[in-house]
């Protein structure tokens, strides 16, 4: 008899102090993602007007490239067969704040000059003549180094390129205008000599 006493009596604490316990239920809690396990999704952009026309090519390249000791990004954007180039020196941007502009410069090769950002158009297609840049710039709005997330607006003028000799005067030109991206880039492609 003492046994089923103290039996009722031990059932009855239990269940005193899980009444007076607070409740909790595990669904109610947040979930809280553990920073390790998080991959961000990153979501390209790419829009621009052509001579007033809505241009929104697919993103194909958006790479890291090596020229002469600089480093560009190359953006490379196709539309059926229309095609979109834009160039963009970033070692320029060391040091810069955002946003940082980079300005078409026409180049002069002997003195060194080179565009700091340019658009190459080829609206038949990558066959077919290309239309360069003769006027325009283009705003960095946020380069992360190590993320290698790359952001900005652009509006360029280009002209048609002639491969007559001497080309002729009025060759048509277009705007490329309201321009805005925002790119994730390949990084520059790692080469080991020597088993280094």
């Amino acid at each position: 008899m003492k046994r089923l006493l103290y039996g009722a009596v031990l059932y009855s604490l239990i269940l005193t102090i899980s009444v007076a316990m607070p409740q909790t239920s595990l669904q109610e809690e947040p979930e809280q993602p553990l920073s390790d396990s998080v991959t961000e999704t990153f979501n390209p952009v790419f829009e621009c007007e052509i001579d007033g026309n809505t241009f929104l090519g697919k993103i194909e390249e958006a790479a890291l490239q090596k020229r002469n000791d600089l480093d560009y990004v190359q953006i490379k954007v196709a539309q059926d067969k229309k095609v979109l180039f834009l160039v963009f020196n970033i070692s320029l941007l060391s040091g810069k704040e955002f946003p940082a502009t980079l300005e078409y410069l026409t180049p002069d090769y002997d003195k060194g000059i080179s565009p700091e950002s340019e658009a190459i158009w080829l609206p038949e297609g990558v066959e077919n003549a290309q239309w360069n840049t003769i006027d325009g710039k283009s705003v960095i709005l946020k380069y992360d180094p190590v993320t290698l997330v790359l952001e900005g607006e652009f509006e360029f003028e280009v002209q048609k390129t002639s491969y007559k000799y001497p080309p002729p005067k009025d060759l048509p030109t277009e705007d490329i205008s309201k321009g805005k991206f925002s790119v994730k880039l390949t990084p520059i492609p790692v080469t080991l000599t020597d088993g280094n």
